[in-house]
C-alpha cells in the first residue's frame, strides 16, 4: 500500500553581517541598504602616462560585500589564468562568510592586497551602458589612488587574504561589531512511501509549502561567529586581538584603530603606499614586477 504523509520541518537560519541594515527597503543594486552598490570585481590596466606598452594591471574590488561577489571573484581570478595581479580594495563591508572565501581565494592565488580607489577612465563597470571597445579585452582602463580609501567593518577579512597587505597613510581601515540575523522558516513537505515488512520506504519527498516566521537580530562577536572568525583569522596570521578591536565599536560606529596598531594586528605587511603595488616604477628594468603587463601586438 502507497502511504501519503504530510509534516512541517522548522529550520533556522543564520546570517552574519557587519553593518546594520535595512534590506527590505534596499535597491536592486544596493542589496544591504547600505548607500554603496554591490561588489565590482574588474581587471584595470593603468593609464598613468609613460608606462607603455608595459603598464601595471590590477584587479579593482569595490563595493558592498555580498554572497555574489564571491562569484565574481572567482570568475575574475580564474580568466587570469596564472597571471598574479594585485587587488585594489574598498569597501564599506556587508556579508562575513563573503568576505571570509573571498579572503581565503586570494591567499590560494598568492595575491597582494592594497586599499585603493580605481577612478576609471571613459567606461567604469557602475555603468549599465558601458561597452567597452574590443581591443580592450574587458580591461578596464583608469587609475588607483589610496588617498581617503576607505576599508570598513567586513572589509579588513579581505584585506588579512593578501600575502602583502597594504593600507597606506591615507587611507581608513576600521571594524566594529558584527550583527548576526536569525530566522525561522517553516518548511512544509509531502512524503510518499510504502510500508515493507514493517520497514518504511521512502519513495519521495517534495517541498509543498514555505513560511517565514520572525527575525532575531544579535548584536557581538556569538559563538558561531567567533567559530568562523578564529581560524580564518589565525590561517592568515592576523592576531585575535582583531576581535576585541571589533567589539570595541557598536554597528552603528566604526573603530579605526590606525597604522601602527594595524602593524600590530598583522592587517598591514608594510608601511607602503598602493604605488608599490601599482606605480610605474615596478615595470622599469631591469626588475619587472608580475602584474606590469605588455599591450598585445
Amino acid at each position: 500500500m502507497l502511504y501519503r504523509q504530510v509534516y512541517m520541518l522548522a529550520a533556522l537560519l543564520f546570517g552574519y553581517l557587519l553593518l546594520e541594515t535595512s534590506v527590505l527597503a534596499a535597491p536592486k543594486d544596493d542589496p544591504l541598504g547600505l548607500g554603496v552598490p554591490e561588489m565590482t570585481v574588474v581587471r584595470v590596466r593603468s593609464t598613468k602616462p609613460g608606462c607603455e606598452p608595459l603598464c601595471p594591471e590590477w584587479i579593482s574590488a569595490q563595493g558592498t560585500i555580498i554572497p555574489n561577489s564571491v562569484k565574481k571573484f572567482d570568475q575574475a581570478l580564474k580568466k587570469l589564468g596564472k597571471l598574479k595581479l594585485p587587488v585594489v580594495l574598498q569597501s564599506p563591508g556587508g556579508d562575513i562568510a563573503a568576505a571570509i572565501a573571498i579572503g581565503k581565494m586570494i591567499r590560494n592565488h598568492q595575491l597582494d592586497v592594497g586599499i585603493g580607489v580605481t577612478i576609471f577612465s571613459g567606461c567604469a563597470p557602475s555603468d549599465k551602458s558601458c561597452r567597452l571597445p574590443p581591443n580592450q579585452k574587458n580591461i578596464y582602463r583608469g587609475i588607483a589612488r589610496d588617498e581617503t580609501a576607505y576599508c570598513y567593518s567586513a572589509c579588513p577579512l579581505i584585506l588579512a587574504g593578501g600575502l602583502t597587505r597594504i593600507a597606506g597613510p591615507a587611507t581608513l581601515v576600521g571594524v566594529h561589531q558584527p550583527i548576526s540575523k536569525e530566522t525561522q522558516r517553516i518548511l512544509k513537505y509531502e512524503i510518499r512511501y510504502r510500508i515493507v515488512h514493517g520497514k518504511k520506504h521512502i519513495l519521495s519527498k517534495k517541498l509543498i509549502g514555505e513560511t517565514v516566521g520572525k527575525t532575531r537580530t544579535h548584536t557581538g562577536i556569538d559563538r558561531r561567529i567567533r567559530a568562523m572568525l578564529v581560524p580564518y583569522l589565525t590561517t592568515m596570521g592576523i592576531s585575535q586581538q582583531l576581535l576585541v578591536e571589533m567589539d570595541k565599536a557598536p554597528p552603528t560606529s566604526i573603530n579605526v584603530p590606525g597604522i601602527v596598531k594595524d602593524d600590530e594586528l598583522g592587517l598591514t605587511t608594510n608601511r607602503f603606499t598602493l604605488l608599490a603595488l601599482i606605480g610605474n616604477s615596478n615595470c622599469s628594468p631591469p626588475k619587472q614586477a608580475e602584474n606590469c603587463v605588455a599591450l598585445p601586438k
